[in-house]
């Protein structure tokens, strides 16, 4: 069974949070469950442009893949996306910022995660 789960950058600034997304006509909240505790889960207005699926799959440091991720392979670096009904990685040359084309996360083949790493995402300047 995936995991579908969504992560978010808090409006107030204070970080991302991950959970369930929750709409409101404009507004986007991620609300946050606390496994074995009994307290209500905690509700956080995000920020809309930086709510991120998750893929389903891990990097090579077992670090979960979210739609907006920057992740690198070898010398290219690749834009996770969600486009149409499927995730998608748009490649780029890292020397020459070029577009290099589209791959399909799940039919790729390395569609399982393993060698990709993520190196920060499109939301963040590191």
């Amino acid at each position: 069974m995936e995991t579908i789960k969504f992560r978010g950058l808090r409006a107030n600034g204070k970080g991302w949070v991950y959970g369930d997304l929750i709409q409101y006509g404009e507004r986007k909240s991620i609300r946050v469950f606390v496994p074995k505790k009994l307290e209500l889960p905690q509700e956080y207005i995000v920020i809309p442009g930086t709510v991120g699926q998750y893929t389903g799959l891990k990097d090579k440091n077992g670090k979960e893949i979210y739609s907006g991720d920057l992740i690198k392979l070898n010398d290219l670096i690749g834009h996770v996306k969600y486009h149409g009904c499927a995730f998608m990685i748009e490649w780029h040359d890292d020397l020459y910022a070029d577009l290099l084309g589209w791959e399909d996360f799940k039919h790729g083949k390395l569609s399982d995660g393993s060698e990709y790493q993520i190196i920060g995402n499109i939301h963040e300047k590191k």
